[in-house]
């Protein structure tokens, strides 16, 4: 295992407290499992920025939608929320992630000299060096953040 990912993983512990995905019991339901081995396997197959549009948007489901599907858009942007904890505070960034804040705009920030929100970009306007680093840099914190599930008690969400 690298030495990134060692540096990683009490990072993750943390935000996984802190993200929300931890209950008031200490607990963590076992799903957070297969959302990030899926999460990581799509990156790895759709590429980076396909991936967190669509657990972007199947973080987004309105109020007519069943309670099963309401908890896994809940459950996917908590997700979303730790990735990003993980990724600032391994990168020295200790600030607090603030409500505007999503995975998608720091990834596009990242990629995209000079980018605005709002501004419509293309695949040309994206810094394909830094897209790769940072898809790398996110399989890492998928990595540490399913390690650091290991240290919590993992229960079946009840539908």
């Amino acid at each position: 295992m690298s030495e990134k990912i060692n540096q990683m993983i009490p990072v993750a512990m943390g935000a996984i407290e802190t993200s929300g995905m931890m209950k008031n019991d200490r607990s963590v339901p076992s799903e957070y499992k297969g959302y990030i081995v899926s999460m990581a396997a799509s990156i790895m197959r759709t590429g980076l920025l396909t991936t967190i549009t669509f657990y972007t948007r199947a973080s987004r489901t309105d109020e007519n939608g069943s309670s099963e599907e309401m908890r896994k858009a809940e459950d996917t942007n908590l997700l979303l929320r730790a990735i990003l904890t993980v990724l600032k505070k391994t990168n020295g960034d200790n600030t607090e992630i603030q409500a505007d804040e999503t995975l998608m705009k720091h990834a596009l920030q990242y990629c995209v000299d000079n980018y605005n929100q709002g501004q419509t970009i293309s695949m040309n306007d994206l810094n394909r060096d830094k897209l790769y680093l940072l898809a790398e840099e996110i399989q890492d914190a998928l990595y540490a953040l399913k390690l650091a599930l290991r240290t919590f008690d993992l229960k079946k969400s009840e539908a």
